[in-house]
């Protein structure tokens, strides 16, 4: 009965503006300026969390100076991905036919508005990863930006797959099921087991997007750790004392960004980036 009623609340209509009391008490309660702006998301906006936002140009450029480091590529070529991703209409179209074509339109937003994800799709576009893992899929959004960044990849020579691991079996990860020609896999299975099990390459990046437990984070890292290696890149959008204790005890680069958001009411995602050294320029593995 749960599920039917939850069902009918994110994929009609109705449904939508049976949320939006929930969604104004929800940004209400948080402490960030502007009524307005949060009084227009819940009128002009269908999500129910945070999937989407678009970071304010300055915070980007900022972020550019990050992943610049992380990477340890130039920060013009990191400035390049952005430019890339941020004009490729292709790929905003097919981001914004999908959402309009399923019935979650009622609770997600079809512009492309990719928030902190994109970081992901630059670090896979400047380092060129073999093995990326990305441990909590949701509805996509993420999985199609790192599709995408590693379809370019495979058409400049190098080759990289990819494993979504989502641990609820009901999720609809329509973003990356209805993407033409995935390189990768979606697994089922929690983040933990899942890694406790893997047999195959190291992960070169790997992006926790799952729980903010502390039990959770510290399980899903001691799973991870055998399988780095010193080219490794780890990111959450969570400032976790577990990631800290993890790059303090195995001498990991820790780098941090929070994004500034234009046009919304929420303040941004606080990212960690977890390396070990500036990443050596890749050749060609296909």
């Amino acid at each position: 009965m749960l599920s039917k009623i939850k069902k009918w609340l994110l994929t009609t209509w109705l449904g939508r503006l049976a949320l939006m009391p929930y969604r104004l008490v929800m940004v209400m309660q948080k402490a960030t300026p502007g009524l307005i702006a949060r009084v227009r998301w819940v009128v002009q906006s269908r999500e129910i969390g945070i999937e989407g936002y678009v970071q304010e140009p300055l915070s980007q450029r900022e972020l550019g100076f990050v992943l610049s480091v992380v990477t340890g590529k130039p920060v013009l070529e990191i400035f390049g991905y952005l430019e890339e991703i941020r004009n490729d209409h292709e790929f905003h179209d097919y981001w914004r036919s999908t959402i309009t074509a399923s019935p979650l339109r009622w609770s997600l937003d079809a512009g492309f508005a990719p928030g902190r994800r994109v970081q992901n799709y630059v670090i896979i576009r400047a380092t060129r990863p073999r093995t990326v893992v990305e441990a909590g899929v949701r509805h996509g959004h993420g999985a199609a930006l790192i599709l995408r960044a590693l379809e370019r990849n495979a058409c400049e020579g190098f080759s990289g797959h990819y494993f979504g691991v989502e641990d609820n079996r009901q999720q609809e990860c329509l973003l990356w099921q209805n993407y033409p020609g995935p390189r990768g896999q979606l697994v089922y299975d929690d983040s933990v087991t899942f890694l406790r099990t893997w047999r195959d390459d190291p992960i070169d990046f790997f992006m926790h997007e799952t729980h903010t437990e502390s039990e959770h984070a510290i399980a899903q890292l001691t799973a991870l750790k055998p399988h780095l290696h010193v080219g490794s890149i780890i990111v959450t959008p969570w400032l976790l004392k577990p990631f800290m204790d993890f790059a303090l005890e195995d001498d990991w680069h820790v780098l941090g960004h929070h994004d500034r958001v234009s046009n919304h009411w929420h303040a941004g995602s606080h990212n960690l980036f977890l390396f070990k050294k500036e990443i050596q320029p890749s050749a060609p593995n296909n």
